[in-house]
């Protein structure tokens, strides 16, 4: 059997043909597992921020919590005048003090109920990863 030069350039552009759709396949592939372990790493810091955040909110609940227990326990031992007779301008400034405290505490059990619930309506973060072939 004998091929003659049309052939052989029909196979010729055919080679160069499949040649160039395999570097774009190929870039294409490098493109994709680049753009999933960007997205990788972007989860992994949106992961981390996430935990910080928790970790700082149970921080600053604990600390205001407690503040807030402090401030409240004094202003209640002052008003019962165990250390003392109070003037009755003392009182009201230790009543306004105590409602003061229990508002705070009010809107500080808000804020954390409402976060609560943000929470439980935030979908976990997931990365799902697919083959280009």
């Amino acid at each position: 059997m004998k091929i003659d030069n049309n052939q052989i350039k029909e196979q010729d552009q055919l080679q160069v043909l499949f040649e160039e759709i395999n570097l774009l396949l190929n870039e294409k592939i490098k493109h994709e597992k680049q753009k999933t372990l960007f997205q990788k790493e972007t989860m992994d810091r949106l992961k981390k921020t996430h935990i910080k955040k928790d970790d700082l909110f149970e921080d600053i609940n604990q600390d205001v919590r407690t503040k807030l227990v402090v401030i409240k326990a004094y202003a209640d031992m002052l008003n019962s005048q165990k250390f003392g007779d109070l003037t009755t301008t003392q009182q009201e400034k230790i009543t306004k003090i105590q409602e003061s405290a229990d508002d705070l505490t009010e809107l500080f059990l808000k804020i954390l109920e409402r976060l609560k619930n943000i929470k439980e309506e935030t979908p976990e973060l997931k990365v799902y990863t697919t083959s280009v072939l």
